[in-house]
């Protein structure tokens, strides 16, 4: 009999264990991404960017950011540059916005997934004022009216 309670014991204990292992898994799988927004997202250094602010999301690895600001040579000009980055490849674009001045990112939804945030619409200001959206996914601009 009591040969029997031990046995019990470590199957239960062996249960146990395999199923908070395979939980975890799980968990990990499904971890959304990290998220970043403001000026402590600092854009690639030769970028020809004066800078604004900036919005990051990454997990494993791939990362999309968008940077915000004016063009260095052209401050009169907006620039928004989206850079995607993952383990098979790194694209970046350059959205120019004729004579808008700065643009500011304004802070969007958290997005569930860096796939996610690949087809995410952004929305800035213009220094004059304008409101816009950024589609991340094929760098179109449109002014919200």
């Amino acid at each position: 009999m009591r040969h029997r309670s031990w046995v019990v014991a470590a199957t239960l204990v062996v249960v146990i264990v395999l199923f908070s292992l395979i939980a975890g898994r799980a968990r990990t799988r499904g971890r959304p991404p990290v998220v970043q927004f403001g000026v402590q997202v600092r854009p690639p250094s030769a970028s020809g960017l004066v800078y604004t602010n900036g919005w990051l999301v990454s997990g494993g690895a791939e990362q999309v950011a968008v940077y915000a600001g004016s063009e260095a040579s052209n401050r009169a000009d907006g620039l928004l540059l989206i850079v995607q980055v993952s383990a098979h490849r790194h694209r970046s674009a350059r959205v120019v916005i004729r004579g808008s001045g700065a643009v500011t990112l304004l802070r969007p939804a958290s997005p569930a997934t860096v796939t996610a945030a690949l087809h995410a619409q952004l929305r800035f200001i213009t220094a004059a004022g304008a409101t816009g959206i950024l589609d991340v996914g094929d760098g179109r601009t449109a002014f919200i009216h």
